[in-house]
């Protein structure tokens, strides 16, 4: 299954924190993005890609991912949070859930490497949770 989870350097002080990107692949292949806050017990995602790359990260709160690959019915499971952020590289064909497990809301940035289509949105829902 091709999913790759990298730590990523979070820069704080007095003012805050900082996550910036240093990935190439993210920056060369970004053409969407999209933010989610989800409450407790919540679970976005459901779903998988034909042709759609993304990765996420979680910047508040904390949530277990779900990854299944259709396919292979080989599956994964890791729980992320805001405090010691990671991005998750995700491929076609690996559907993918998060759920928040944490008592606040659970913010999620996706980046994705092709433009939202509306009309051809390639999501086809594939429940992992």
């Amino acid at each position: 299954m091709k999913i790759k989870v990298t730590p990523l350097d979070k820069k704080i002080d007095a003012r805050g924190w900082l996550i910036e990107n240093e990935s190439s692949a993210i920056r060369d292949s970004m053409k969407h993005f999209l933010v989610s806050a989800s409450k407790p017990g919540a679970i976005r995602g459901q779903h998988y890609h034909r042709k759609k790359k993304e990765w996420f990260i979680v910047v508040k709160g904390e949530a277990e991912v779900v990854f299944e690959d259709i396919n292979t019915k080989e599956s994964a499971r890791i729980v992320v949070n805001g405090e010691e952020p990671k991005v998750i590289e995700t491929s076609p064909f690996v559907a993918h859930a998060f759920k928040n497990i944490g008592k606040d809301d659970m913010c999620l940035v996706a980046i994705v490497n092709e433009p939202l289509d509306k009309k051809d949105p390639d999501t086809l829902t594939y429940k992992v949770i």
